[in-house]
């Protein structure tokens, strides 16, 4: 919805193939490989966007892992 809305995108993941289907799904996103289980890589996300795309207006986080199994039972 954002990118058609006009919004320059920036999809980030630890797998460049998925990435690259994501962007072409959604119609172009710029793509940033990045592995957020590394403080390092975390703490410049947002740095590497904002200098790839020059602003970041809007952040979408959805970074996890899920066992599939209901929130409240997980560990």
């Amino acid at each position: 919805a954002l990118k058609s809305a006009g919004a320059n995108v920036a999809i980030t993941g630890t797998r460049q193939e998925a990435l690259e289907k994501c962007a072409a799904e959604i119609g172009g996103a710029t793509i940033i490989v990045s592995n957020l289980s590394h403080p390092e890589a975390a703490d410049s996300l947002v740095k590497d966007v904002e200098a790839t795309l020059g602003s970041l207006d809007i952040l979408v986080c959805n970074a996890g892992i899920t066992k599939d199994n209901l929130s409240m039972r997980m560990k």
